[in-house]
């Protein structure tokens, strides 16, 4: 086991590497989705390089000279870490120079930036795993031994991935964790160098056991790790559109499948095929309706279901892949089509699905290809359950359709049984009921029990369910759709809807609200959702000094939304809309836009379609400050929390651009899942502003809670006259953000009952025909 040390340490350092440069870039792109995707692409892309790197050094160099190749690839990547730490203030961090400047494109940009910054050394790392793995077989390790490495490395995986949000980032800024980790590469180079030249190496052993993988073989191989990768991505993704694009629903699905890959590489024995495939139809069928578009189920069980059908899908996968695994001779061959699967998994869920679904419903798909590939894999093995049947899949069968009867009944009766017995989890517990009842019924049959054809049965079953939830969540969300797009920032669409008869148009991303405007002639004029007349920043616009002496006003807004701020504007008054998705900017305020505040305004507007912070900053480079007598942030609304406009610098910037000291700056913090009252208030405090909260529970016919924080340089008349209700519990002691240093985690609400009803999810309410 001498170069356990140096596999765990490469995979310890290649995830913190992956969180460190994620971190920085996420905030230059408005902490859009896609920049973590276009991330994810380049790492399953560089690891794929690596793999193929490591393999055709296997394949074409004797062990002494693949010892010397790589130990001089490896000390070039730390001098050249070095280098760039010496030239741009950290390692691997680019410069603050390249920060996109609104017109390049946003995904070929970040790839161009981590090229530069981490391609040698990432690279250097994701080859360490199956090149020394490799040379433990030139060393006589047993194979069994030579598997369990690779789980090792996945334990250093994980410690890198949760290290790093829970451990490394509270501690220190970006610069001082790039240094500290250049520190481990150097250590990890002198232990590479330290163990390949005392290994000793038995020559000529390994060509003469080499056996050839078949093509078959090597395609079930890439299949299995393609679909346990897009399972993880697309994952994430439904729970990001479903809940919140918050840190933890990154890091979650993305552990389970390292979890998984532990536990199915470290001993053959884990995986029981014939005890999961069961449970994991039960899992798909569940999960898959908890997944469809709109089904108001709340966010701990979408988490829940979800995540235990992400490990045990992944479970069964990688246990599968690990039983087509090759002698230890061919395990270069091996980790790279295992590489090669997870970059088309990611590709898919990455690339192509933003160009092949207009919403987000990757996951029914990857599912339901996932199977598929199952299928292929149980039927090429005639051991498998499918050749042999087994009574416990008649149990699953009668389980599927007892709760499929039992759903049937509950929709048919949902208008006159009570709403705690309506939904998924009755269901299931009806159909156990069912399967219950069912058995004792034909237990007598044991001819029909034992069947041989149920595992057919079971499987053909679940594609049949996953193929109809497929549709189903398809066009769930397309119903009553006006417009939809999805581009590097999110999936969006304008949607028709009413309530209590009232009719309005909202703008979604995801199942994530972000304004509505009412279509009756008597509303339709009127701000609304988290900006009408009653909530903080309604309070903020009237109560202003310049508002109160009869002058005009000029505001500037971070976030679009559907334009409802606008409606504010008296002639003479000037707004100006920041917003980086050029879809909302169309559909807001375009000639043919959905919603007609900015149309209709009685003031001046216009829209920037850039970051708010980066055109910030280049109007006061270019023309001085904007002299804003208001600046509202309303960019982050339950969705994603864009950390670089919440800043001790950028409150520098938006101090630089009010007008005087009757200026304010009104940020909305309504959110289910983040409190940022202590940031806030450590900002009030470092910067010396008054503060207040203001919190509004939504009025009829739709109600929007909503939680603002006004910020001055001196307390305005109407701050004394905030009301609602105390907020239980007190928020935490004030904290400050830097662009160096921010941490998440810390503003996690633990409990959403103090704040019931805030967040930003789509209003209840009837999607039109």
């Amino acid at each position: 086991m001498r170069f356990a040390p140096a596999i765990f340490l490469s995979a310890l350092l290649l995830f913190l590497l992956q969180s460190l440069v994620g971190k920085q870039l996420l905030p230059w792109f408005g902490g859009a989705p896609g920049t973590w995707a276009a991330c994810m692409m380049f790492f399953q892309g560089m690891l794929l390089a690596g793999y193929a790197y490591a393999w055709a050094l296997d394949r074409w160099c004797p062990p002494v000279w693949q010892r010397r190749v790589h130990g001089g690839l490896m000390v070039l990547a730390g001098v050249g870490t070095l280098l760039w730490g010496n030239s741009y203030g950290a390692p691997l961090l680019a410069p603050a120079a390249w920060q996109p400047q609104g017109s390049e494109a946003p995904v070929w940009l970040i790839l161009k930036v981590l090229f530069a910054g981490t391609g040698l050394p990432f690279l250097a790392l994701a080859a360490n795993g199956p090149l020394l793995q490799r040379w433990s077989v030139e060393t006589g390790m047993a194979p069994a031994r030579i598997f369990r490495l690779y789980a090792l490395s996945n334990a250093g995986s994980l410690i890198g991935l949760l290290g790093f949000p829970f451990l490394l980032e509270p501690l220190a800024p970006l610069p001082s964790l790039a240094w500290l980790w250049s520190g481990g590469f150097a250590l990890l180079v002198l232990l590479i160098l330290l163990a390949g030249w005392r290994a000793p190496i038995m020559a000529g052993k390994a060509e003469v056991a080499r056996q050839p993988v078949s093509h078959g073989r090597r395609f079930l191989q890439v299949a299995l790790s393609a679909v346990a990768c897009a399972g993880v991505l697309s994952t994430t993704n439904q729970l990001c559109q479903e809940i919140a694009m918050v840190p933890f629903l990154w890091v979650l699905p993305l552990t389970l499948y390292l979890v998984a890959f532990m536990i199915a590489f470290h001993d053959e024995r884990w995986y029981r095929r014939e005890r999961m495939a069961a449970p994991l139809a039960l899992l798909t069928l569940v999960a898959l309706g908890f997944a469809i578009p709109g089904a108001g189920i709340p966010a701990p069980w979408v988490i829940l279901v979800l995540g235990v059908f992400l490990f045990v899908f992944c479970h069964v996968c990688l246990g599968e892949l690990f039983r087509l695994r090759p002698a230890a001779q061919e395990l270069t061959g091996f980790y790279l089509a295992v590489a090669f699967g997870g970059a088309l998994g990611g590709m898919a869920v990455g690339l192509g699905a933003p160009l092949l679904l207009v919403s987000v419903t990757e996951f029914p798909w990857s599912v339901l290809v996932g199977w598929l590939v199952l299928l292929v894999v149980w039927w090429s093995d005639r051991t498998s359950c499918l050749h042999r049947g087994d009574v416990k899949f008649y149990h699953a069968m009668l389980f599927f359709v007892s709760a499929g009867l039992f759903r049937l009944i509950n929709l048919a009766m949902q208008q006159t049984i009570p709403a705690w017995l309506q939904g998924w989890p009755p269901a299931l517990l009806g159909g156990l009921i069912f399967t219950m009842a069912g058995y004792a019924a034909t237990k007598r049959f044991s001819g029909w029990v034992h069947w041989r054809f149920w595992p057919q049965a079971m499987v053909g079953t679940v594609l049949l369910a996953a193929f109809a939830f497929t549709m189903e969540a398809t066009r769930g969300a397309g119903f009553g759709v006006l417009a939809s797009g999805r581009n590097f920032f999110g999936a969006v669409r304008v949607q028709k809807a009413d309530r209590q008869g009232v009719h309005y148009t909202r703008l979604v991303h995801g199942q994530v609200n972000h304004g509505i405007q009412y279509r009756d002639a008597p509303r339709r004029h009127e701000p609304s959702g988290y900006c009408d007349r009653n909530t903080g920043i309604g309070r903020a616009i009237a109560g202003h000094a310049r508002r109160l002496a009869g002058q005009p006003i000029r505001i500037g807004v971070a976030g679009l939304g559907v334009g409802a701020m606008a409606a504010y504007l008296q002639p003479g008054d000037g707004m100006r809309f920041y917003e980086i998705n050029p879809l909302v900017t169309t559909w807001a305020s375009g000639p043919d836009a959905f919603f007609s505040y900015t149309r209709d305004s009685a003031g001046k507007t216009e829209t920037v379609t850039a970051d708010a912070r980066l055109a910030l900053a280049r109007e006061y480079l270019q023309s001085g400050s904007q002299n804003y007598d208001l600046l509202v942030l309303d960019a982050f609304s339950s969705d994603s929390v864009p950390v670089h406009l919440l800043t001790m610098e950028a409150f520098t910037l938006y101090l630089k651009h009010l007008h005087d000291s009757d200026s304010m700056i009104a940020v909305n913090i309504s959110n289910r899942f983040l409190d940022f009252r202590p940031l806030l208030r450590g900002v009030a405090a470092h910067f010396n502003l008054e503060s207040q909260l203001f919190y509004d529970p939504g009025k009829e016919p739709v109600p929007t809670p909503n939680l603002w924080m006004i910020l001055g340089k001196k307390r305005a008349s109407f701050f004394d006259e905030a009301k609602g209700p105390t907020l239980q519990p007190e928020p935490a002691p004030p904290i400050l953000w830097t662009d160096m240093r921010s941490d998440i985690l810390g503003l996690l609400r633990w409990t959403t009952a103090p704040l019931a009803g805030i967040g930003a999810d789509v209003p209840p309410g009837q999607d039109s025909p």
